[in-house]
């Protein structure tokens, strides 16, 4: 929004140049553009945001002097700060006056090299260097970080088509407005509690816990002593011996940090399971036993195979 009239205004500028200022050639582009900007690139926040943009006023001061535009700044005030009369004086008497004179820290070195930046922002200069003018740097703030996206009324157009669909075309406007305005908000509120949800905040009290997976010198019982850091088990064993006693590693990390030596497959398997595996031996008989051969079957027996 703080620049797409600036922009436009420049655009039309520059073709003039462009064809020498020959009425005939410039005419049919700028009388096209201001067809396409009719009621649309025109509004009275273009022009507000124009003016309220040093980019554009300080560098050509009759802006200051557009009947056209600084109507259109009065009528956005006046909707701004519809309801407190003492603040529309506030803006248009004495904050836009020291804008447009430049005086307080509108008139800083600072204020004046920060505009000619390629990466320049006007809600990011008014937030800077308004702060004399509080009220009127609200208002600007609010207008000057606008978008020009359609993106957001799209959104708001797919929620009406879920709530007022064929089944529902009955619906009054206020209620089909509330029932958008509700299921709008509430998916809003879900991102936002998505979003604070999915942190894993490490507190104080946690990190005499927490150590015992980071340290390798942890300790085992999770109940500590807050004055000495030491295990409650460690001071009583300590009592009672008498002696020095060294803190012992917790047993996660030594599955960590330990190899465990294992069994080789082919040892015996008596030694590991203390079993005679020959007393366990099976004698199995044969499916052939208790079958009488047949006349076929002995001759079958008798005959050798033939040799190659």
């Amino acid at each position: 929004m703080a620049s797409m009239y600036g922009e436009l205004i420049s655009a039309k500028r520059e073709i003039k140049v462009a064809v020498e200022n020959s009425e005939k050639d410039y005419l049919v582009i700028t009388n096209a553009m201001n067809t396409k900007m009719s009621g649309r690139l025109d509004s009275p926040l273009h022009m507000a945001a124009y003016i309220l943009n040093p980019k554009y006023s300080y560098a050509d001061p009759s802006i200051f002097t557009d009947v056209e535009v600084v109507a259109a700044l009065m009528e956005v005030m006046e909707t701004f700060y519809h309801d407190d009369d003492m603040k529309k004086n506030k803006v248009f008497n004495i904050d836009f006056t020291k804008f447009k004179k430049k005086e307080g820290m509108f008139g800083k070195v600072a204020a004046l090299k920060a505009m000619e930046n390629n990466n320049f922002d006007a809600g990011d200069w008014w937030s800077t260097y308004g702060l004399q003018t509080p009220t009127l740097q609200h208002m600007a703030i609010r207008i000057l970080n606008l978008t020009t996206s359609s993106s957001g009324c799209e959104r708001n157009w797919s929620t009406f088509e879920m709530v007022d669909a064929k089944r529902r075309n009955k619906l009054d406007v206020a209620r089909r407005d509330n029932l958008v305005y509700i299921q709008f908000n509430g998916r809003m509120i879900d991102k936002r509690n998505k979003l604070s949800s999915s942190s894993d905040v490490l507190l104080g009290e946690d990190a005499s816990r927490a150590q015992d997976w980071i340290c390798e010198d942890a300790y085992i019982d999770d109940e500590f002593d807050p004055t000495t850091g030491v295990p409650y088990n460690i001071i009583d064993e300590a009592m009672e011996e008498s002696e020095p006693t060294e803190l012992r590693r917790s047993a996660r990390v030594r599955e960590l940090h330990e190899v465990e030596e294992y069994v080789e497959d082919d040892d015996d398997d008596e030694s590991d399971h203390g079993v005679d595996m020959e007393d366990d031996e099976i004698d199995y008989e044969s499916d052939d036993d208790g079958v009488m051969a047949t006349k076929d079957d002995d001759d079958d027996d008798d005959d050798e195979p033939p040799q190659p």
